[in-house]
């Protein structure tokens, strides 16, 4: 839909899109978050698990149902919006970089050095999805985002696989 509008050369409309859905995605999973908090028991109980495999299960459905929200925020800008809206490059390097200098270290250092349970260790490299939620808002938020690849202008040209004229 955001793509769409962008196509149609209503930008604004396009970032309201992206934003409503965001929206949407964060209070959907604060109602799926809360959810999970409280099957995480009845889930428990359908496994036959050790005392310390149970509780780091607990303990890991209640990092997972706090931070559901922040992961669909993050899904709804970069697919929802970003690529939607054409910004696939920044996305790209975004994700990268976070994932590379920020996700794999953190769960290195939480598991071999700091010897961290699990629970602890999916949260460190949570680290992660707070970075790209601050970096993908700001980006949003500045709606350089949107590219009407639909309506060029000027000397642009899209790029095409099937003319080779138009591959840089």
């Amino acid at each position: 839909m955001v793509e769409n509008k962008i196509g149609e050369g209503r930008k604004e409309m396009a970032f309201e899109y992206g934003r409503r859905f965001a929206i949407m995605g964060v209070l959907s999973m604060l109602i799926g978050g809360a959810i999970i908090y409280f099957i995480r028991e009845p889930v428990i109980s359908l496994y036959k698990l050790s005392p310390s495999a149970a509780d780091n299960l607990r303990k890991l459905m209640l990092v997972y149902a706090c931070s559901s929200w922040l992961r669909v925020f993050n899904f709804m800008l970069f697919i929802g919006a970003l690529r939607a809206g054409g910004d696939t490059r920044y996305a790209m390097f975004t994700e990268l970089f976070s994932i590379w200098l920020i996700g794999v270290p953190s769960a290195l250092i939480g598991g071999f050095v700091l010897h961290l349970p699990v629970y602890w260790v999916y949260a460190l490299v949570l680290l992660e999805e707070v970075f790209k939620a601050v970096v993908i808002f700001r980006r949003f938020l500045s709606r350089k985002w949107i590219h009407d690849l639909v309506n060029l202008t000027g000397d642009q040209q899209p790029v095409s696989l099937s003319n080779p004229e138009t591959v840089p």
